[in-house]
């Protein structure tokens, strides 16, 4: 099975560079990364890296704080 490439564009400054980089089974609508005490969760707008069109680009849309138990 091939992965697809993707980069996480924006949210919190401090997030990683290493963790802006991911491989996906498919594409996704939304992709949620852990992050501190929540999700950082990203959006497909259908855009890819124009330098490397098979990389898909997920912008920031929001922040989910975890639910505790």
């Amino acid at each position: 099975m091939n992965s697809l490439s993707a980069v996480l564009i924006g949210g919190p400054a401090d997030l990683p560079p290493n963790r802006r980089l991911l491989r996906l089974a498919a594409v996704e609508e939304v992709v949620r990364c852990k992050f501190g005490a929540g999700y950082e969760c990203f959006h497909f707008l259908g855009e890819r890296m124009a330098f490397d069109p098979s990389v898909l680009v997920y912008e920031w849309s929001h922040r989910e704080e975890a639910m505790s138990e």
